[in-house]
């Protein structure tokens, strides 16, 4: 009998539920800000080919900060939370299937 592969938890250990990622247009200047103004303790730094940063961790406290460089042409995106959960919710029959636009306050 084959054993079972180890499940993978739907939180990676030392994680919080969200996780902001910050896509910046210099990742090691941003990962230098983190150090200097939050004393970030720097967890990981991945190069692509091209030399950019494809993914950067950094933790501050007990949170980490993700964040990796942009690429040519992508517009301005300043930041993307990552959400962990072990279960998903089901969606409501009463609540619209997709998020709606909020009404602008008047």
């Amino acid at each position: 009998m084959t054993p079972q592969p180890k499940a993978v938890p739907p939180i990676p250990e030392g994680s919080s539920s969200v996780m902001p990622w910050i896509i910046s247009r210099d990742t090691a200047k941003l990962l230098d800000f983190l150090k200097q103004a939050f004393g970030a303790q720097e967890l990981s730094r991945m190069y692509n080919e091209d030399g950019t940063i494809g993914h950067a961790e950094a933790k501050i406290g007990d949170s980490i900060v993700g964040g990796f460089d942009a690429r040519e042409g992508w517009p301005d995106t300043p930041c993307a939370p990552r959400v962990c959960m072990s279960k998903m919710p089901m969606p409501s029959t009463n609540k619209p299937s997709r998020l709606e636009p909020s009404p602008s306050p008047r």
